[in-house]
């Protein structure tokens, strides 16, 4: 690959172009690229270019569809998953059992916490109601 692009340099030697102009660069790479495109040794990407795009792919989380290739281990939830978005998730869906529960509450069901593994300190008002 390296006598190609010499033997590209080569051919414009007697030219004097300007490799401070930005149009004289862009001439020179279409050139070289031609040049290496047709010995068959072009490639865009190379292999290890190619295999960080697969990986880039791979790691995006499940919650909000956004990349987490760039991200810190220490904000990694499960598997590629933002830790912001499954504590985000987990929090909606405490608040939906909540909701729920307020609802069985109201209507006599009585409450789910007293026996749930989710009790938390916010809700000690209603654990003491139904203990009465």
């Amino acid at each position: 690959m390296k006598q190609i692009i010499k033997d590209v340099l080569d051919d414009m030697s007697e030219s004097q172009i300007n490799l401070g102009s930005e149009t004289a660069r862009k001439t020179i790479s279409n050139l070289i690229t031609v040049a290496l495109k047709s010995k068959g040794v072009y490639s865009e990407y190379g292999d290890t270019e190619l295999e960080e795009q697969r990986a880039r792919e791979s790691w995006v989380c499940e919650i909000c569809g956004e990349s987490t290739y760039e991200v810190e281990y220490d904000y990694i939830g499960s598997g590629t998953n933002h830790l912001g978005c499954e504590l985000k998730s987990q929090e909606d869906i405490d608040e939906y059992i909540e909701d729920i529960d307020e609802q069985a509450y109201a209507q006599g069901r009585g409450s789910s916490y007293i026996s749930s593994p989710h009790y938390s300190k916010g809700n000690e008002k209603r654990k003491i109601k139904n203990e009465k």
